[in-house]
């Protein structure tokens, strides 16, 4: 896993993986890691961890209705296909939208 990403996850949610949901995680398994809470939300929502092709391990959180051929991991959660993102794949196509704009 990202190291940075790592530390700013723990540090943001409390979450730390255990090496039996970091191995699952490395074989291509969604692991569920509980309902959690970040700094300034209102409630809890579920994390997951999975494995980015580009960046590792990765931890984050459903966003919206799963769109396919997007990029993103399908996750079903109360029923709803939601999806995952890489949130540093999110963060480098910002960057590059953001450099796009600027020129």
């Amino acid at each position: 896993m990202n190291q940075i990403h790592e530390m700013a996850v723990e540090a943001d949610t409390g979450i730390q993986l255990t090496i039996c949901q970091r191995k699952m995680a490395e074989n291509g398994l969604y692991v569920p890691l509980g309902h959690h809470k970040k700094q300034g939300w209102s409630g809890e929502l579920p994390f997951y961890a999975w494995k980015c092709p580009t960046h590792g391990v990765v931890i984050d959180y459903p966003h919206g209705y799963w769109a396919p051929f997007k990029g993103t991991y399908p996750v079903k959660v109360k029923g709803v296909l939601s999806q995952l993102y890489c949130p540093l794949c999110s963060r480098e196509e910002a960057k590059q939208r953001t450099a796009k704009e600027e020129d």
